[in-house]
């Protein structure tokens, strides 16, 4: 691309043959200008002439103005030559205007750049983009413009680069005079993909690098492009956008239940820059979500208006339908959303510190109407120290017993399904279980005072019952009070692992085996 000369830029986009209020002549019947100077302020220059300038003087916000220095208008080469821009300009002043007549090359362009990039950070739907054109009457040309990524015509057909379609924003009348284009950076926004005018990729709105202004005319020899006084201004007659607010919606999922509304608010101190929920009261089980708008975010489900529940944060369950978040603790939390261009996070804070609960002896008889007891284990002193102890618990005859944690039972051999029962190896091996019972408590035949020693270790938890008494009767070995048949078959049950009972080692040498069998039955036949 070369030069062509000091004056130019450009910045564009119009009004359709639908859209017609986008474009509005210029001068009045007396050459005076119908522009609404009354309506607007925050003038952003890209080419304005001197007399124009000081009409906006005190309301200039940004001068971009072609300098030739560090703000060039380029022409790609043999595209454009110069054509007759004088005369009386679309203010009615006597100022030169840009005037491009199109070579016979097949195509023509140019561009409008700054070095290190230009600031359009400032635009929001108020600002309104301006420019003027005129064409003569035997000149249709369509004009392909571009605001940085946003595409439009301006010309009775829409421009047509390779496979991108401008769109078709509006004409102006082919009478030689001028016309002026006023169009919201709105509908700008809705000309570029995904609404994205600066991508981040060619420096965002705060540095955009690449061509701010730009158009192609085609490959029509003699096509002329007269276009003049490029600027950028906030419309007063434009309401201020309204900004949706990020809120906080939660309650019982419960038929009749009310749910309530917070509104997030900027944050402070470690939160600034982020939105703040802070001292949200909950009931147990409340769901929540979050709207901004018409969208809202909560969980994950068909429904397009949920969004992900791990693009925001892991530690927050979700409700049986999968839709909101699910806080089952009752509680006061503080909700932080840190909103970016990568995505929304949010932290809740505030969780109830977790109640330990206690490891309690559960015992009793296993009989009908019989009333359990219960004693929590407390912390151990001297040799029982970093152990859990229930001292002195007197039994009756026969009583059963487990130790609960919370909602987990440890007990003997569960049944099948039964799975809050852990195995009762893992425990202790100095205490039977109650076979007769679906094999599920410990089971301590013999009236007395014990005490309960609990070790709980990351290896597994032990259980050392001690108060056992010494003179009950040999070879009663499940604890009826008698010697029998049933206390062989309880021996070989220990010895196949099918039980657990200290009684079975008969013989006392530490060992359950053949011996304690023949000890029991010497015992039945008075040996």
């Amino acid at each position: 691309m070369k030069k062509l000369f000091t004056l130019a830029a450009l910045s564009l986009m119009a009004a359709s043959a639908v859209n017609a209020q986008f474009i509005t002549k210029a001068l009045n019947e007396n050459d005076e200008s119908t522009f609404k100077w009354e309506n607007a302020s925050n003038f952003i220059l890209i080419s304005v002439g001197e007399a124009e300038r000081e009409a906006m003087e005190g309301k200039i916000l940004a001068d971009y103005n072609i300098d030739d220095v560090t703000r060039h208008l380029y022409v790609w080469d043999a595209t454009y030559v110069g054509g007759d821009g004088s005369g009386m300009n679309s203010f009615g002043q006597l100022e030169d205007h840009i005037a491009l007549t199109v070579s016979n090359v097949g195509w023509s362009g140019f561009g409008m750049i700054q070095d290190g990039g230009i600031d359009f950070s400032m635009l929001d739907d108020t600002y309104v983009l301006h420019f003027a054109m005129k064409a003569k009457p035997t000149d249709m040309t369509s004009h392909g413009f571009g605001f940085a990524q946003a595409k439009f015509t301006i010309g009775p057909t829409a421009f047509v680069d390779g496979a991108r379609v401008h769109k078709l924003l509006g004409d102006i009348e082919h009478n030689g005079e001028w016309y002026y284009v006023d169009i919201p950076f709105s509908v700008l926004r809705q000309c570029a993909d995904n609404n994205d005018v600066f991508p981040e990729a060619k420096g965002g709105a705060a540095a955009y690098n690449d061509n701010h202004l730009w158009c192609l005319s085609g490959g029509v020899a003699g096509s002329e492009l007269h276009i003049d006084n490029i600027f950028i201004y906030k419309d007063a007659t434009i309401p201020e956008p309204v900004e949706n607010n990020y809120v906080l919606h939660y309650g019982l999922n419960e038929e009749g239940a009310q749910w309530s509304d917070v509104t997030f608010v900027p944050g402070e101190g470690e939160n600034e820059g982020k939105l703040v929920a802070e001292g949200v009261e909950f009931a147990a089980n409340t769901e929540f979500k979050v709207n901004f708008g018409d969208v809202w975010y909560g969980g994950t489900t068909t429904d397009d208006y949920y969004l992900i529940h791990s693009e925001w944060f892991e530690n927050i369950g979700l409700d049986s339908n999968g839709k909101n978040f699910h806080i089952n603790e009752a509680g006061t939390y503080n909700f932080v959303l840190d909103v970016t261009e990568e995505g929304i996070k949010m932290t809740v804070t505030g969780w109830p510190e977790p109640v330990e609960p206690d490891y309690v002896l559960h015992y009793g008889l296993n009989e009908d109407g019989a009333v359990w007891n219960d004693v929590t284990f407390v912390a151990g002193e001297g040799e029982n120290e970093g152990k859990l102890v229930a001292a002195d618990v007197e039994f009756a005859e026969n009583t059963e017993f487990g130790i609960k944690y919370g909602d987990t039972w440890y007990a003997g051999l569960p049944n099948e399904g039964e799975n809050f029962y852990l195995i009762h190896s893992e425990w202790c091996t100095d205490v039977p279980v109650n076979t007769g019972n679906g094999v599920k408590n410990f089971h301590i035949n013999e009236a007395g005072t014990y005490t309960f020693v609990l070790s709980i270790a990351p290896a597994g938890n032990t259980l050392t019952v001690t108060g056992f008494s010494s003179d009950g009767i040999a070879g009663d070995v499940n604890g009826n009070g008698s010697v029998g048949i049933e206390d062989v078959n309880e021996v070989i049950n220990v010895m196949l692992g099918k039980a657990v009972n200290a009684l079975a080692d008969v013989s006392g040498n530490g060992s359950v085996g053949i011996e304690d069998v023949n000890a029991v039955i010497n015992i039945m036949l008075g040996k």
